[in-house]
Order: structure tokens, then sequence, then C-alpha cells
């Protein structure tokens, strides 16, 4: 069985993760990294939205977190996302 490993602390190592390895990309800079970030509408909630610029442009990487990783799953969370 596997053990539960806490929703908090994973989604904090997974956001610093992420930092690292987009760090490490030449023509990307990090602009803001938020957790938890909500629409004032509550329409949806994203765990993270990181801001990036590519060559000059703005962009955003959108994160939502799964416990699980059945197909049903990950399809619901690609649909959340696809809202965004």
């Amino acid at each position: 069985m596997l053990k539960p490993y806490p929703t908090v602390k994973f989604e904090k190592e997974a956001a610093h993760r992420l930092q690292a390895v987009l760090a490490e990309v030449p023509f990307l800079s990090v602009v803001a990294v938020k957790q938890n970030v909500i629409d004032p509408d509550h329409r949806w909630e994203l765990d993270l939205l990181v801001e990036v610029k590519s060559n000059g442009r703005p962009q955003k990487i959108v994160c939502d977190f799964q416990s699980n990783g059945q197909p049903r799953i990950v399809r619901a969370a690609i649909d959340q996302l696809r809202h965004y």
C-alpha cells in the first residue's frame, strides 16, 4: 500500500522543481509563481500558475495537481484547465 503524501508539501515541492527546471531554459524568464489561484467569480481554482516570458512574450503555465492518475481523473482535470 502506498503511503499518502501530504498534498500541501507535494504542491510546494512541485512548484519549486518546476521553477528550477524553467530556470535552466535559456529563452525563458520566470515572472511570477502563484499557488492556489481562485477566479474572482469562483468559477475555477488553479493549484499553480507560473507566468513566464519567452522571447519577450508573456506566457502562462497552468497546473492542476491530482492525487490519482486514472484516465477519467486526468481527462476531467484537462477539461477543467481548458476552461481556464
